[in-house]
């Protein structure tokens, strides 16, 4: 997608796990969104939200719902990068 398209999805994304994540009480802490380390990739725009948990299953709960209800864009799209550490 393009860039302000790229960054809309993102910012729209984050309002969603913030929402959720103050509705469910949890502790999530959601960074962003940002440009990636490389923020152009094959001619695809790259932005990053960072989603930190104390407990992987808040983090697993909280994405589940807010994808189920995140609509989208065409030529947008969102990939999950799990890191435990």
């Amino acid at each position: 997608g393009s860039q302000t398209g790229v960054i809309s999805a993102a910012e729209r994304l984050v309002g969603l796990l913030k929402g959720r994540g103050k509705d469910s009480g949890g502790d999530a802490e959601i960074l962003g969104p940002v440009p990636a380390r490389i923020p152009r990739l094959r001619g695809q725009h790259r932005w990053n939200v960072i989603l930190k948990t104390k407990r992987a299953e808040e983090a697993v709960s909280l994405l589940k719902a807010c994808l189920a209800d995140f609509k989208r864009p065409s030529g947008v799209r969102v990939a999950v990068d799990v890191d435990p550490l």
